[in-house]
């Protein structure tokens, strides 16, 4: 009789001991899987914050080129509107980067950019002197004449293709 109470005594323990490995296997596996999860969370939360970085990259630089372009475009006609006599036509304001709404992906409409800066050079036009006095410019003019044999016209023509008459 004692002796089966040792062995069922003895099972009990061996029964006590498996459980208490049990839930300690389990902890360990809940502890494991939370960690992974918080891992994979961070690891999500930086890529998306990569993504939305490269983006943003993308859309300044792109807005950027723009914008250049656009400059150059409006310094041509700037030049072209002053050559024609038109009158100087003022530009929209500078583009403000860092307050632009920046897309989110590829699927999201492009929101409005504003357009850029063109180019605020005005050329002063030659103003001849008043009549019967001497210009600055007399003695350079007659130079340019006696060397080229071309007569001195201070402002380029209205018509590109126009040549300077001999």
């Amino acid at each position: 009789m004692e002796k089966q109470m040792e062995e069922q005594q003895l099972q009990q323990a061996l029964q006590r001991s498996q459980m208490e490995r049990l839930l300690q296997l389990q902890e360990e596996d809940r502890a494991r899987r939370r960690a992974w999860e918080e891992e994979e969370a961070r690891r999500q939360n930086e890529q998306r914050e990569l993504e939305q970085r490269r983006w943003r990259a993308l859309a300044v630089s792109n807005q950027m080129a723009i914008n250049n372009a656009k400059v150059l475009h409006d310094q041509e006609r700037h030049q072209r509107d002053y050559q024609a006599g038109l009158p100087y036509a003022e530009h929209s304001g500078w583009t403000n980067y860092p307050n632009l709404p920046h897309p989110q992906g590829p699927s999201e409409p492009t929101p409005h950019w504003p357009e850029a800066v063109g180019s605020s050079f005005i050329p002063i036009p030659y103003q001849p002197p008043p009549q019967g006095e001497q210009s600055p410019l007399d003695n350079y003019k007659e130079m340019f004449e006696a060397l080229t044999d071309y007569q001195y016209q201070p402002n380029p023509p209205v018509n590109p293709n126009e040549r300077y008459q001999r």
